[in-house]
């Protein structure tokens, strides 16, 4: 059939929807069957091809004289598709803008739907921690998403004669018994009703198994967590088996009903079966993932590859400690290193790899890391190793790799991913007022019934004490973090006894094969220092004038030129932090000092940024004017940044090994290695920081590792409340890379 016959088609068709004798130009039929085309490719893709599904969307939009209906349809499609693909905001202005044109319509039903859709938005909303409108805990959150399910569950009730209705009344079933899983707040009651409304949706589905039995195996799955919650562990398995098999092959939700099962099979230890299901999982949703467009939506994407990453770890860590063979458990260990380093996903490692020129991947197997750790022995006259610290519902595991080769992993440290989850949350909570009143002098007014010092307290000596063991103490110890570790203060580790630098140089490393990308040689630069800045995050905040707030940053650039060893004429570059002489002083020094005001975005990571001075003085307050997606496609060079601004360090995580935010953004710039900050900076204690930091490199310090060490030692002597000085963490390589 050639386009001229389906055009013909489609004018019937849009004769028929606008009834005999309306005028239809020619640009109104094309839309009409763009459109509807568009729609039935991307219902056709959802599950298999996500992104190419998504792009046929965004490319229908265009389309503007199309039926309304049909324009409705159309952004509740890139709805459902963003939320899985993790572009919950622009997801969330697509529902908004269908459930507008639902409400227009004035049909219960339809409005039903909708309402449905955005409760559905609103789940992805509170699972990434982010808001609407104002300020609501996550806790919240929840709760209202199951209200609203609950709500829209008796509503539908009304509409069981209609697919809509019935579809409404299946999907709030299902959808409401995960988060009532997780929800540290639900009642006997609570689970009495999804069991109950669960049996229903069962029976629906089987009523109507033509166009509801696609749900059958997410149904089933929701079974299963309510079986766990009820004590019955025995037909878990079971349970998920089935919702498996009845999932199309190489679905999205294959993939999904995969990982689940694998998880299933770990909780009972069934470490062969799970590792199975993982790596079927995994090829699933990896085989999507490859058809995404940028890295950026890998990246987005990478929640859920990386769970099945993190079991598929788990799995081998089992198999690894139950397995008698030692040669099965040499091959383990081998691949186990390359599961929790994930350089198959990580496009930053790949980004790295191909800029510094390392050389493929498969050839980088162990050669390339044992003369990265070795050159640095030889620098430092310490013995080195890369430790992977890695969480799972079985405790920490420590999986390390010494300089002479030699491979091993410790028994778990009995702290969860969950109670690491929980230490994160409370820290956030506990320093979110402190952040709000400009960063204090005193926080432990501030802090006096967060149970976060004493938690982070007990956890951190267990964690000193884990990292120490097979005579680490003295070592330097390159740390490739799980998630929820990246995230917390680990390098400082314990704030009761002697913390881990006491003992240790320590630096953060995203992947083995980045550290192995930035340990690269090059050569040096014609400056050996460059001091920038704009002010303190306070100044920023009260919108003082822009000479002023250059002036509160001169206590660093004041020290480096009280030293007498340099000037603006022997080596030092000090101005205000402007983004040109961010790009271009940064790109011509050894060692950066830049002061700025700096914010982190929860969802969006790249837009995480700077606030940098111009022309006219401060930017815009209401976001940062080099953003991290910017800073990314710079040409640094530099070899050591220390970014004396707020939450530098944070990132938004995604799978395994792999973060959005200004570490990312740095590292991919070509920045060696950078001192950055988990939570907002006190000013006096950060400037007290840089300028011991400074004193270490110019007095003889032989690593980068080295000076940080005792800059913090004497920060921590100097403010004692770890508020001021445990947010600061070394990133990369530790040592200076010029020939």
């Amino acid at each position: 059939m050639d386009e001229s016959e389906e055009l013909k088609q489609a004018r019937q068709k849009l004769d028929a929807a606008l009834g005999k004798g309306t005028v239809i130009d020619q640009q109104e039929v094309q839309d009409f069957w763009a459109v509807g085309t568009a729609i039935s490719q991307m219902h056709g893709l959802s599950q298999y091809q996500p992104s190419e599904a998504y792009g046929i969307g965004l490319a229908a939009l265009q389309h503007t004289r199309c039926l309304p209906q049909q324009r409705a349809e159309l952004r509740r499609l890139l709805g459902c598709i963003g939320l899985e693909l993790g572009q919950v905001h622009a997801a969330m202005d697509h529902l908004f803008e269908y459930q507008e044109w639902a409400r227009q319509t004035k049909d219960p039903l339809l409005e039903l739907y909708s309402d449905w859709w955005i409760t559905v938005g609103l789940r992805y909303v509170a699972e990434l921690g982010m808001t609407i409108d104002g300020i609501v805990s996550p806790v919240s959150q929840f709760q209202q998403v199951l209200s609203q399910m609950a709500e829209l569950h008796a509503k539908s009730r009304n509409h069981l004669d209609q697919y809509y209705g019935r579809f409404v009344f299946v999907a709030s079933a299902v959808d409401r018994v995960p988060i009532l899983y997780h929800f540290p707040e639900r009642t006997s009651d609570d689970v009495a009703t999804a069991t109950a409304d669960l049996d229903e949706a069962l029976k629906l589905i089987k009523e109507h198994a033509d166009e509801l039995g696609y749900l059958r195996g997410h149904a089933l799955k929701s079974q299963a967590l309510l079986t766990a919650l009820a004590g019955d562990e025995s037909s878990i398995v079971e349970l998920l088996e089935v919702a498996a098999h009845d999932s199309p092959p190489g679905s999205l939700k294959r993939g999904q009903a995969m990982s689940s099962l694998g998880q299933a099979y770990l909780e009972k230890e069934h470490y062969v079966d799970a590792h199975d299901a993982f790596e079927e999982a995994y090829g699933t949703l990896v085989a999507i993932a490859q058809g995404l467009g940028s890295s950026v939506d890998r990246l987005l994407f990478g929640d859920q590859v990386g769970s099945v990453i993190r079991g598929l770890a788990s799995a081998k860590l089992g198999l690894i400690r139950t397995g008698e063979d030692e040669q099965q458990t040499q091959k383990l260990l081998a691949e186990l290193r390359t599961t929790l380093d994930w350089t198959s996903n990580s496009e930053l490692s790949r980004f790295l790899l191909t800029t510094y020129e390392v050389g493929k991947e498969p050839a980088l197997s162990g050669s390339a890391l044992l003369e990265v750790l070795q050159r640095f022995e030889q620098v430092s006259e310490r013995k080195t190793r890369l430790c992977y610290l890695y969480a799972d519902q079985a405790g920490t595991h420590r999986f390390q790799v010494k300089s002479d080769g030699a491979m091993s992993l410790s028994g778990p440290l009995n702290v969860t991913r969950k109670e690491w989850a929980e230490l994160w949350q409370c820290m956030a909570n506990s320093y979110a007022p402190i952040s709000r009143q400009g960063n204090p002098a005193r926080p432990q007014d501030y802090l006096k019934r967060s149970e976060f010092p004493a938690r982070w307290s007990e956890l951190g000596d267990k964690l000193a004490q884990y990292l120490l063991l097979d005579d680490a103490a003295g070592e330097h110890i390159y740390l490739v973090l799980d998630e929820w570790l990246c995230r917390l203060p680990v390098w400082s580790a314990a704030i009761g006894g002697d913390p881990l630098f006491e003992f240790c140089t320590v630096s953060v490393v995203p992947s083995v094969m980045a550290l192995i990308s930035i340990a690269s040689l090059r050569e040096k630069p014609p400056l050996r220092y460059a001091a920038i800045g704009t002010g303190t995050q306070a100044d920023f905040l009260r919108r003082k004038d822009y000479p002023k707030s250059l002036a509160m940053f001169h206590s660093i650039g004041d020290h480096l030129v009280s030293e007498g060893v340099l000037t603006a004429d022997n080596n030092l570059s000090w101005e205000a932090a402007t983004i040109t002489a961010f790009e271009q002083k940064l790109s011509q020094c050894q060692a950066g000092f830049v002061t700025a005001h700096a914010v982190f975005d929860s969802e969006r990571g790249l837009q995480s940024g700077l606030y940098l001075a111009d022309k006219n003085g401060l930017p815009d307050p209401e976001r940062p004017n080099l953003a991290a997606a910017s800073i990314g496609e710079l040409a640094l060079e530099t070899d050591l940044l220390v970014l004396n601004a707020c939450v530098v360090g944070i990132e938004r995580r995604r799978g395994m090994g792999e973060g959005l935010g200004l570490s990312w953004a740095l590292y991919r710039a070509g920045v060696r290695s950078h001192v950055a900050a988990l939570w907002p900076v006190y000013q006096a204690a950060g400037n007290y920081f840089a300028c011991r930091l400074y004193d270490y490199l110019e007095g003889g310090a032989k690593t980068y590792a080295d000076a940080f060490r005792v800059a913090m030692k004497e920060t921590r002597a100097q403010y004692p409340n770890h508020y001021h000085w445990a947010t600061f963490s070394l990133r990369g390589i530790g040592m200076s890379t010029y020939q």
